[in-house]
């Protein structure tokens, strides 16, 4: 009898631990399935962040694209009012400068006229 006992006490065991196993491996597929999914979750966030990413790049890929191009107009503006201030501006100044210096001239010459005639009357 005590083998029967023993052997019905193992069955019991053994049936406990048939339930404990499909348990554990039910719990096991859910964690699976958890992990699974926040991967999947983390994937898609993941793509979306790529995807702004490259947005961003090709956007500042434009902006820096568009500065170089007024960069170089303000470079070329430059240079047309150098070459500007150069052929016009300077060439006005000398020529106003020379007038001048010549009013100056004259003036000169007709206070000394004035003088001598004050002197000689």
């Amino acid at each position: 009898m005590l083998d029967k006992e023993m052997l019905e006490q193992f069955q019991i065991l053994l049936n406990g631990m048939e339930q404990m196993e499909e348990r554990l491996t039910q719990k096991i597929k859910d964690v699976e399935e958890k992990l699974t999914w926040e991967i999947d979750k983390v994937a898609g966030d993941l793509m979306k962040v790529v995807i702004r990413t490259d947005k961003i790049e090709f956007d500042l890929y434009k902006a820096e694209k568009r500065l170089a191009e007024k960069i170089d107009k303000i470079d070329n503006d430059l240079l047309r009012v150098e070459i500007k201030l150069e052929n016009e501006v300077v060439d006005k100044i000398k020529a106003l400068h020379d007038g001048y210096k010549l009013a100056y001239e004259k003036q000169k010459e007709l206070e000394r006229r004035v003088d001598k005639l004050g002197r000689a009357i």
